[in-house]
């Protein structure tokens, strides 16, 4: 999914981040977002959207995860 646009499949609200999955709903997802600090007000715009996102892929317990704290990581 490098340098392509993903669709938002979900978002959840855990408190200190929104997990946002895209490509597909949990726990099929390609890829999940961690959104924290300004950037958890994007959840409620995203949704149901195709995004791009730029961000350094990390593995979160064996799946890829980026940490989105700043609005501007995320292209709508």
């Amino acid at each position: 999914m490098l340098g392509k646009a993903g669709k938002v499949c979900g978002t959840k609200d855990i408190g200190s981040k929104v997990l946002v999955n895209i490509g597909a709903a949990y726990q099929n997802q390609l890829l999940t977002l961690a959104l924290k600090g300004e950037a958890k007000s994007l959840a409620s715009q995203i949704d149901g959207k195709y995004i791009t996102v730029t961000g350094t892929v990390i593995a979160y317990k064996g799946r890829p995860e980026i940490v989105v704290t700043q609005i501007t990581q995320i292209v709508q």
